[in-house]
């Protein structure tokens, strides 16, 4: 075990991050598809992370899907679809179209729902398909306080609403995680509604994200918490998670560490390395760059794969768009997510658009400095414990 110095925080069977990342031009391997079959959604949430030029009403055909995901499994073969629609019960036929697709083709499929809509759209999205056919429902849910949860979704019926689906679709045999995005509005509700879902509702699989900075964030008021308050409370989180029953899954993909944690878990304490990334000179160190995630938004007119998802949403790069009459994938060559990620000073590419800031690291009144980055790094979900 390596203890972290702030907060005893806890990294096991941890590989030094320069140890893993070996940049390569190609992806190796089958491919985890981040899927967004539709524009449409059923909520205008306060904090939404999709850009609001993606907020239409486009999606794709049954037939579309089919040539698309048969051309990424020539080329790459796939592992997983993740349907993220912007909403899939938004399109039910379709959602379950692509579920059977999956199914047909031995791919493990993984869908997330903001759980509004009325069990009788999910019956018909979920129609003939055994339950242990879908690997994970993941449910949006943003705290336990009724309250809060409708005014960050924007929608007074959006908890019992939740409520109600999470009980249908626990009582007919699916497989949930529940996922957080926290800002500063539910921060202090977080870890009362783990151990009430946990304990009243039996949950065991959670995800906590920190709210990107969307435009429709900051128009709202909703403020992103600094990396003190983050740091403290993903500490507080795991320290919870050993008191709870059974848990399957607690993920965190953003955390933040000092200068010492950044030399020990990310360079092999080589202070060369620390020094070339406090100078800011490309470290090639995001996961994306060798990672077989890949983030597709597709309907009927265009068909975009990015590397990854932040800079697909907010900055609209991407690596490939697809060619429906040559039925191919063209590489982009000016806007290329990928050259970004190679070329970022920072250790996650992303994270000044995250936070809207200047710099990737906050710094409190003794000078201390935390940076946000990107803990997929350091090791598997299994692998890691704080």
């Amino acid at each position: 075990m390596k203890v972290m110095e702030k907060g005893n925080m806890i990294v096991s069977n941890a590989k030094p991050l320069i140890t893993q990342i070996k940049p390569r031009k190609k992806i190796n391997g089958k491919v985890y598809i981040t899927y967004n079959i539709c524009e449409t959604c059923n909520l205008n949430c306060l904090f939404c992370c999709i850009n609001n030029n993606y907020h239409g009403q486009k999606s794709i055909s049954k037939e579309n899907s089919d040539i698309i995901l048969n051309q990424i499994k020539k080329n790459y073969g796939i592992d997983t679809i993740f349907i993220m629609a912007n909403e899939p019960t938004t399109q039910p036929e379709l959602t379950n179209h692509i579920i059977k697709y999956a199914i047909k083709n031995h791919i493990k499929i993984k869908i997330v729902s903001n759980v509004f809509a009325p069990i009788n759209t999910y019956q018909k999205m979920l129609l003939d398909i055994n339950p242990k056919n879908i690997n994970k429902i993941t449910i949006s849910l943003d705290s336990m306080n009724e309250k809060i949860h409708n005014y960050i979704r924007n929608n007074n019926k959006s908890f019992l609403n939740a409520m109600r689906t999470i009980n249908y679709l626990k009582c007919n045999g699916y497989n949930i995680r529940i996922q957080t995005t926290i800002c500063d509005i539910n921060y202090d509700t977080i870890l009362d509604s783990v151990k009430e879902l946990n304990n009243k509702y039996n949950i065991t699989s959670f995800a906590f994200h920190c709210m990107s900075m969307s435009d429709r964030a900051i128009k709202n008021g909703l403020h992103h918490l600094n990396a003190f308050k983050w740091r403290n409370l993903v500490t507080s989180l795991f320290k919870l998670k050993h008191s709870l029953k059974n848990i399957q899954e607690f993920s965190i993909p953003i955390i933040a560490m000092t200068e010492n944690e950044l030399l020990r878990l990310y360079f092999n304490n080589s202070k060369q390395l620390l020094n070339n990334f406090k100078k800011r000179r490309p470290m090639k160190l995001c996961p994306a760059i060798n990672g077989n995630n890949i983030y597709l938004k597709a309907n009927n007119e265009d068909v975009y794969i990015s590397k990854c998802q932040i800079l697909f949403d907010n900055i609209e790069n991407y690596s490939f768009k697809f060619d429906y009459n040559k039925k191919k994938f063209n590489t982009n060559k000016k806007n290329n997510d990928y050259n970004i990620i190679k070329n970022s000073k920072t250790l996650c590419p992303v994270i000044l658009t995250e936070l809207n800031k200047t710099q990737d690291y906050e710094e409190d009144e003794k000078g201390n400095k935390l940076y946000y980055v990107c803990r997929v790094l350091l090791a598997s979900e299994e692998d890691l414990d704080f």
